[in-house]
């Protein structure tokens, strides 16, 4: 029997129906036997996995999911990781938890400045205003690469991983706003979207993770117009916009770095 830790955050036994549900289509055709644990006191969900084809299952959690590196050792310079925002820290940084909770638990953080570099073209604007031009909120996934490791102190610096920014890029090119959904799972997200006969103002759902969706809005439809109708069925999830528009505009009226 291994027992490993999934790179997802609940408390919530509606979710953790769920993924028992997601388990059985997994492993309906595996020789294994599945057990859910429960979550740790990081919030990570726990799950022991037993049986002939239980490498098998391990493998293909890894890559559906994810497992969390569990400890700092774990953890190699020049990595790419998944993440969840934990914090944000006003003209700062920006916290991402990145499963690492032994012997306790390690931030990794990336800084104003590096995401001012990677995201608004070395343009000088607070940490806020990036915030709200790319929907950052707690719980969002994001891609990482680590930069610096200093196991003694527990502290991880990190970057938004080419992945990541390739992401951003693709939705800031298409001139298409996006919902971003945190707390539902897919087949709610779905549901929902039948029920609001939202169909013709979304052209496509996509998840980030188990719980973290993102609605695609046909062109010329508003982001900000679906969240009252999405939020009254979705109570408790937070809703994100991602609106491409407000980033062109910004990017095009900010003052042209000299160069020397």
């Amino acid at each position: 029997m291994t027992i490993i830790t999934l790179f997802t955050k609940t408390n919530k036994k509606k979710q953790i129906t769920q993924i028992k549900q997601k388990f059985r289509s997994y492993f309906e055709n595996l020789d294994i036997e599945e057990n859910i644990l429960g979550v740790n006191t990081a919030g990570w969900l726990q799950v022991s996995i037993e049986g002939e084809d239980e490498k098998i299952a391990i493998n293909y959690l890894t890559k559906k999911i994810g497992l969390c590196p569990i400890a700092i050792n774990n953890l190699n310079k020049k990595s790419q990781l998944k993440g969840l925002i934990y914090k944000i820290l006003e003209n700062k940084k920006v916290l991402i938890d990145i499963g690492v909770f032994q012997p306790k638990i390690t931030l990794a953080t990336i800084s104003t400045e590096k995401l001012q570099e990677q995201l608004i073209e070395s343009k000088k604007n607070s940490l806020k205003k990036i915030v709200s031009l790319f929907g950052f909120t707690e719980g969002l996934p994001v891609n990482i690469n680590l930069l610096n490791i200093n196991y003694e102190q527990n502290f991880v610096e990190a970057e938004l991983s080419g992945s990541q920014l390739s992401l951003f890029n693709f939705w800031k090119k298409s001139f298409l706003e996006r919902l971003i959904i945190i707390g539902s799972s897919y087949n709610e997200v779905k549901k929902t979207i039948s029920l609001t006969r939202l169909g013709k103002d979304v052209i496509n759902l996509e998840s980030l993770g188990l719980f973290e969706q993102v609605l695609t809005c046909k062109l010329g439809t508003d982001a900000v117009g679906l969240i009252p109708r999405v939020g009254k069925i979705l109570r408790t999830a937070k809703l994100i916009v991602f609106n491409p528009k407000k980033i062109h505009l910004f990017l095009k009226d900010q003052p042209q770095l000299l160069v020397q």
